[in-house]
């Protein structure tokens, strides 16, 4: 086993157990936080999201029929009414002594008026608080995803269609580049929410990216969908052809072996650890931006994946917390490495064409 899977396999041994602890703190039964704390190449970053299976808190519902106060005025300003009233009591008085009849109506109107004026502001800055307190979450939510876009992120339960489809499309890319997916057995692909993925397909290729998807044991159904949607794209782009390829390295469900005994040492390798770690790399035509998605444990049968790495383009050169001395352009890097020998020894053998 090479130092790359060697790595990954040590950090699994070493996290799986703390991991799996935290996850059971939250609510998640056994099975789900086996699968959850079963990772690859964490590192130290933001956690989006809630565990898998934890449910989210629920605010308390008010009944039905219950009393609510209708009280205008806050409680802070009940002690200041009095004072108030008074204060324009005597200025009006002040007023009459001095300028006589005019002058005491006028108080007077400013006695009635004042308070009535006051409700409308202070009813203003009720409303204007209420407005403000509505869209706070939204305004933090905006300025904590711009501060917090060029920083690595861990999904703790997500799937393609939802979560990395948006990332891809904000990596800054713009249609210039190669996307290069990584799947098991093509389930997403067959399953309920395959739409979000084949029409996203469908749009990268028209935006003007090369497409690559990687099955390491595709089922029939899978390869069949993917040939039908190359086949419709192609008719309306003549370079989909060219620019849309699905690369297979063994055939049958997951459960079957790897390969032949005649397939190489470090694919077979390769393909029992992409079985259920599944890299995704993203990256512009000149290399000059990066972006990687790694699913961390795709279970085979299932439509989401659990600890899921998201490293965008500004984060390619920030350290791996776990991995010494090692950055996520080294980490780019070995995949990039390890799949492209993939995808060589896959066109050798059995390329869709």
């Amino acid at each position: 086993m090479g130092g790359f899977e060697e790595a990954v396999v040590a950090r699994l041994a070493r996290r799986t157990a703390k991991a799996t602890t935290r996850l059971r703190e939250h609510g998640v039964n056994a099975r789900q936080a086996r699968k959850a704390a079963a990772t690859a190449l964490l590192g130290a970053v933001e956690v989006v999201g809630q565990p898998a299976g934890a449910e989210m808190p629920r605010r308390p519902n008010v009944e039905r029929g219950a009393a609510r106060s209708s009280r205008m005025w806050p409680k802070r300003l009940e002690p200041l009414l009095p004072g108030i009233v008074a204060v324009l009591l005597a200025q009006s008085v002040v007023a009459a002594q001095a300028g006589g009849t005019a002058g005491f109506f006028g108080a007077a109107i400013l006695v009635l008026a004042g308070p009535a004026l006051g409700g409308l502001a202070v009813c203003a800055v009720m409303l204007g608080s209420r407005w403000a307190a509505s869209k706070a979450p939204w305004i933090i939510d905006q300025m904590a995803f711009r501060h917090s876009s060029s920083r690595p992120k861990v999904f703790a339960r997500a799937d393609i269609a939802s979560v990395l489809v948006p990332l891809v499309d904000h990596a800054g890319l713009q249609g210039r580049g190669t996307i290069q997916i990584v799947g098991s057995d093509g389930g997403y692909l067959t399953g309920a929410k395959k739409t979000g993925l084949t029409d996203a397909i469908r749009k990268w290729i028209a935006e003007g990216y090369n497409f690559r998807y990687i099955l390491v044991a595709p089922r029939k159904e899978a390869v069949a969908e993917l040939e039908t949607l190359k086949e419709q794209i192609a008719r309306q782009d003549d370079t989909a052809h060219a620019r849309f390829e699905v690369l297979r390295l063994g055939g049958g469900s997951s459960n079957a072996s790897a390969g032949p005994t005649s397939t190489p040492v470090d694919i077979q390798r390769l393909a029992r650890l992409l079985r259920t770690c599944h890299p995704t790399l993203i990256w512009s035509e000149d290399g000059a931006r990066k972006a990687m998605w790694i699913e961390g444990n795709h279970p085979a049968g299932e439509d989401v994946s659990y600890n899921n790495q998201w490293a965008p383009p500004a984060a390619m050169r920030q350290a791996v917390a776990d991995l010494q001395n090692q950055t996520w352009a080294d980490v780019f890097a070995a995949w990039d490495g390890k799949l492209r020998r993939l995808c060589e020894y896959s066109r050798e053998q059995m390329a869709i064409q």
